[in-house]
């Protein structure tokens, strides 16, 4: 996504403008931090030659793919920096491997022990912290969060 600010040319406080829209699309998508604006007025053309770059930048990082072994050393770093909180339990939540399954957007899988328990404001922390790791600024990222397999749980019940 790109956002392209029409008009440019009858703005008057340009600097006052622009925090104003930064500030409301922080307020309003923060899910797409660092969304590129591009300001153009299209009766005089200024500022259109700078559109159709900042689509193909964001284009390109829409189908970025990360190895699996490189979230992983990530998410072990991320883990150690900021642990996850306590379960209702009093348990650790435990966030064992990563992955990405798939781009256009970037999504990723997380195992954990109790993904149920995992809160949302800690899925933002990873997210932040993907963005950061391959420069997705601008681009939506999903992660989904599922429980892994016990390796001890044959399947069977007992008795």
């Amino acid at each position: 996504m790109v956002l392209a600010v029409n008009k440019w040319d009858l703005v008057g406080d340009r600097n006052a403008a622009m925090r104003t829209v930064r500030d409301r699309l922080e307020s309003s998508l923060p899910q797409v931090r660092g969304l590129p604006v591009v300001t153009l007025s299209a009766l005089t053309g200024k500022g259109v030659e700078k559109l159709m770059p900042a689509v193909f930048e964001i284009h390109a990082r829409w189908q970025v793919r990360i190895p699996t072994a490189r979230l992983n050393a990530w998410l072990a770093q991320a883990v150690e920096r900021h642990p996850p909180p306590l379960a209702g339990s009093g348990r650790r939540l435990r966030l064992r491997f990563m992955t990405q399954a798939k781009t256009r957007p970037p999504t990723f899988v997380i195992f954990a022990n109790r993904p149920v328990d995992l809160p949302e404001a800690y899925v933002r922390y990873l997210q932040n912290g993907i963005r950061e790791l391959a420069d997705l600024d601008g681009v939506p990222i999903r992660i989904n969060l599922r429980r892994g397999k016990n390796p001890y749980d044959s399947g069977k019940k007992p008795g």
